[in-house]
């Protein structure tokens, strides 16, 4: 998966040996496309936070200047990106929402 700088639209592309950063664009034509990082964070109305199936994709400062930032904020949740940023899974999600990890099941004695 790529994404265009320019418009942030992704596409696919298959990569070749020797093919380096910038990649030329399916959208715009240009040197132009870059790989993206992927956020799956999502926060509901309620505050909540989830895992959502599509990912926000952002291309993280550095790899369009060497000198960039190496991480940025989610664009959709405001969460951090980084480099190779990891898919949440429900602990993830459990901990940024405040559960201890206690479960009420089982909790009705006997």
């Amino acid at each position: 998966m790529l994404q265009c700088a320019s418009s942030g639209q992704v596409f696919s592309h298959g990569f070749s040996i020797g093919e380096s950063q910038p990649f030329k664009c399916k959208i715009c034509g240009k040197e132009d496309a870059y790989i993206p990082e992927k956020c799956y964070w999502s926060k509901g109305a309620d505050g909540k936070w989830a895992i959502k199936d599509t990912p926000t994709y952002v291309i993280l400062p550095y790899r369009l200047d060497p000198e960039g930032a190496r991480t940025l904020d989610c664009p959709d949740c405001g969460r951090v990106i980084v480099g190779h940023n990891p898919k949440p899974d429900q602990a993830d999600i459990d901990r940024a929402n405040g559960v201890t990890g206690e479960s009420e099941s089982g909790s009705s004695g006997g």
